[in-house]
């Protein structure tokens, strides 16, 4: 485990801060006597679901294939498009060309 003064902890936080987010635990001392520690916050992975979750897309990926269904690769990326766009204008208000023209009629 790391020690550090509090001083240099101070002058050195953030960099401290993407040390620990990586895993490493530092102490920080006052006077030479540790006062604090910096540590990663434990998170709760629970891989499985992700794999469970990603079986299940692939599984309903195959179905639309099986049934003629499937999509081009234009088609796909105009709809990430159109839904990024989306997004933008939920989060920020802005509007695109389309929508003006979609308002006047």
């Amino acid at each position: 485990m790391t020690e550090v003064s509090a001083f240099d902890a101070k002058t050195h936080f953030s960099k401290l801060l993407k040390r620990a987010r990586d895993g490493e635990e530092i102490t920080i001392t006052l006077h030479g006597e540790p006062v604090a520690r910096l540590a990663p916050l434990e998170r709760k992975e629970d891989r499985s679901s992700a794999v469970e979750a990603m079986e299940e897309i692939l599984s309903i990926r195959q179905q639309i294939v099986d049934a003629g269904h499937a999509m081009s690769r234009e088609e796909i990326v105009a709809l990430v498009r159109e839904g990024r766009e989306q997004a933008m204008r939920r989060s920020f208000g802005a509007t695109s060309g389309a929508d003006e023209t979609r308002a006047k009629r």
